[in-house]
């Protein structure tokens, strides 16, 4: 029984440990989607900073800003999926975490329950040699 309790455990740290790398990887698509994000809007601001007078040149700029703000906009709502997703990530992480400890739990406290009725076992064993022992010597 404790064989199959002890699996158990293991699958439930190998779930643990499949939700720590998905919540990782989660992390890293969410920092790295913000960070595309402020380079984006960093871009935005420096192609503001220019000044050119030629027509066609602004209007290629601002096509450019409006292009890059779009893609601004759109990174933006994506990182808040993204962060959805990291929230969902961290409860199963969480939840994985607290199954593998209640599974480990079990474990100990059905080997320490064998123990106890190993040692209960193996007292009764001894008491009844040093009974048999004793009336030996007391027929003796």
């Amino acid at each position: 029984m404790t064989d199959t309790l002890r699996r158990l455990a293991r699958l439930k740290s190998l779930e643990e440990t499949t939700a720590r790398r998905n919540l990782a990887e989660a992390q890293q698509a969410e920092q790295a989607n913000m960070d595309e994000a402020e380079a984006l809007a960093q871009r935005v601001a420096d192609l503001r900073l220019e000044g050119d007078c030629d027509a066609a040149l602004l209007q290629s700029h601002h096509q450019l800003q409006l292009r890059l703000e779009l893609a601004r906009r759109r990174a933006v709502r994506h990182s808040r999926t993204l962060a959805e997703r990291t929230v969902r990530q961290q409860a199963r992480f969480n939840d994985a975490r607290m199954e593998r400890r209640k599974a480990e739990k079990v474990v100990e406290v059905v080997q320490e329950r064998l123990d106890t009725e190993e040692a209960k076992r193996l007292q009764a064993q001894l008491d009844a040699a040093g009974t048999a022992t004793w009336f030996r010597r007391r027929a003796a």
